[in-house]
C-alpha cells in the first residue's frame, strides 16, 4: 500500500485519524481527501504505531475512548528525531482535564475540544499540506530555503547566540511576520527554542519543555541547511536539552548546565549584503 513508501516516494502527504467515532472518522476522511492528502484511518494503538512508522504529516487522536495505548505510542514517535515530523493533534471532551493532560504528557503538539477542531480543520490542513509539499520539494523554488537570511532574522540569531533570548524573540517575530514564504518557519523555530531557553532562566521548567516542544517540530520540517543556517545541528543540540529537562524534571531544574543551550551556526557568505 502506498502509506507504506518512504515520504519522498509519494508527493500527496499521509494523514492518520485515531478514532473510533465512525460517523467523526468519515467527516475527517472527506476533509483530507478534499485538502489533497492521503487519509488513513484506525482504531486503536497498535494500527496506530503501524501507520505512524510511515511518518504521516499529521495524526489526529482523539481522546478518552478507552484505548490508552496510543500514549506510549505517541511518546515513542516525539522521541526520535524523525518523531518530529508529524504534527499530532489530541482531541475530545473539554471536560476532560485527565484525558488532556494525558494527552499532553504523551507529547501531544495540541490538545483541542472537539468543536476547536472542527472549526480550525480545513486552515490546519491546507497549512499541513502545504509544508509537507515544500519540505517534499527540497530546497524547490518559492521556499526561500536557498536565500539569504534577511538582515533582521541575522540580528535575531546573534542575539540568540549572545544570550539575549527576550531580544531575540521580539526581533525574529518581525522577521517572521515580514516574511511569507514556507522558510518563515525557520525564524518561528529558532525564536521558539531561544524563548525555551529564557523560560530556564526565569525557573519555569514546564514553559521551557512547552516551548521546545513547539519550536523543534517546526525546524524538523526544514532542510538540514536552510539559508545558510545549519538546523540539523540546531535541532540535534535542541533535542539534547529537551531530554535533559525531561529527564532531571521540574524539581531538579536548577541543575541544568547552560552551556548546554542551542547555539545558531551559519555558513559565511549566507548573510544578506549591507
Amino acid at each position: 500500500m502506498t502509506e507504506h513508501t518512504s515520504p519522498s516516494a509519494d508527493a500527496t502527504p499521509l494523514i492518520v485519524a485515531l478514532t473510533q467515532d465512525l460517523f467523526f472518522g468519515v467527516r475527517l476522511e472527506d476533509a483530507i481527501r478534499r485538502a489533497g492528502a492521503r487519509p488513513r484511518l484506525v482504531s486503536n494503538g497498535e494500527e496506530l504505531a503501524a501507520a505512524l512508522a510511515a511518518r504521516p504529516a499529521l495524526a489526529f487522536i482523539e481522546m478518552g475512548r478507552g484505548d490508552a495505548a496510543w500514549h506510549g505510542v505517541v511518546r515513542g514517535l516525539k522521541s526520535t528525531s524523525a518523531g518530529h515530523s508529524t504534527l499530532v493533534v489530541a482531541f475530545g471532551s473539554h471536560l476532560d482535564t485527565a484525558a488532556r493532560q494525558a494527552a499532553r504528557q504523551a507529547g501531544s503538539d495540541h490538545v483541542w475540544a472537539k468543536s476547536h477542531l472542527t472549526e480550525e480543520l480545513p486552515a490546519l490542513l491546507a497549512r499541513v499540506v502545504a509544508r509537507a509539499q515544500a519540505r517534499g520539494s527540497g530546497t524547490g523554488e518559492g521556499t526561500g530555503y536557498e536565500d539569504p537570511p534577511s538582515a533582521e532574522a541575522v540580528r535575531g540569531f546573534q542575539e540568540f547566540n549572545h544570550g539575549e533570548y527576550f531580544e531575540q524573540h521580539e526581533t525574529l517575530e518581525g522577521a517572521w511576520m515580514a516574511e511569507k514564504r514556507p522558510v518563515r518557519e525557520l525564524y518561528q523555530g529558532i525564536l521558539q527554542v531561544g524563548l525555551s531557553c529564557y523560560q530556564v532562566e526565569l525557573g519555569n521548567w514546564r514553559g521551557a519543555v512547552k516551548m521546545l516542544r513547539r519550536g523543534l517540530p517546526r525546524l524538523e520540517r526544514l532542510p538540514d541547511l536552510c539559508q545558510g543556517v545549519r538546523v540539523r545541528s540546531l535541532r540535534e543540540t535542541g533535542e539534547a536539552m529537551l531530554a535533559e529537562l525531561l529527564r532531571l524534571g521540574p524539581e531538579r531544574l536548577g541543575e541544568f548546565d547552560r552551556r548546554r543551550f542551542p547555539k545558531v551556526t551559519w555558513q559565511r557568505g549566507s548573510e544578506p549584503e549591507a
